[in-house]
Order: structure tokens, then C-alpha cells, then sequence
């Protein structure tokens, strides 16, 4: 499991969207955040890996396309690197660190948002 700091964090970033562009998954059409499927799921342009909980991910409170994520650690708190798109600037990406342990509760309120930053997409 990675342990994310603010220094370390673009680096991060652009190692997840590398990976992705390379490994070329697709999980059929880009909708953004909250966009049903038929399975009653959302669909996002890329396959994250892991699988990003609900409530980490309207934790971002951004409704753009998931292009990648990432289980870790910050500050001694689990977490989730969520990469999206940056709806007003598609020459950038969001960065968001999202807190995980909602995703262990029964009513899952949004994850906490711990820290955002906005990367130029490589």
C-alpha cells in the first residue's frame, strides 16, 4: 500500500495516468460521477483499481470522469487517490485524497476530503 504526501503526490499522479493510458481499459462509455448504468453502478472511463467505494467517491464532490485511483495511506489515515478529469480545463487533471473509512460504515456519509490538488495531465 503507497503512503501519499503532499511532495509525493504528483509523481503519483502521473505514474497512475501512465499506467493507464498504457494498459488501455475501457469500461464502455465516459460518464461522469453518479451516471447510472443498467447494473445500477457508475461507469467511468477507466477501470480503477481498486475499486473505489460510493462514498469515497462522492467524497470528491466532483461530478468529472474517474481516470484512475488508488488504495494508500496519508498522514497515518487510509485513503484513496482519485484522479479525475478536470471538467473546466481538459489540458488538467484533479488530484483528491479522500479518508476510506466510510466505506466500513453502515450509512455511508461522503468520505472526508483531505487534500486537492490540480496537476497538468501528462
Amino acid at each position: 500500500m503507497s503512503t501519499f504526501s503532499e511532495k509525493t503526490l504528483q509523481g503519483e499522479v502521473s505514474d497512475l495516468l501512465t499506467k493507464t493510458k498504457k494498459s488501455g481499459e475501457h469500461s464502455g462509455s465516459a460518464k461522469p460521477w453518479g451516471a447510472e448504468t443498467d447494473s445500477g453502478g457508475v461507469n467511468t472511463l477507466v477501470s480503477p483499481t481498486p475499486p473505489v467505494p460510493e462514498c469515497v467517491a462522492r467524497g470528491t464532490g466532483d461530478e468529472g470522469t474517474l481516470l484512475a485511483a488508488k488504495e494508500g495511506t496519508y498522514q497515518g489515515t487510509g485513503v484513496y487517490l482519485l484522479v479525475l478529469s478536470n471538467e473546466a480545463d481538459n489540458t488538467k487533471v484533479t488530484a483528491y485524497l479522500v479518508e476510506s473509512a466510510c466505506a466500513k460504515q453502515v450509512s455511508s456519509p461522503p468520505g472526508k476530503l483531505l487534500l486537492t490538488r490540480s496537476y497538468a495531465r501528462s
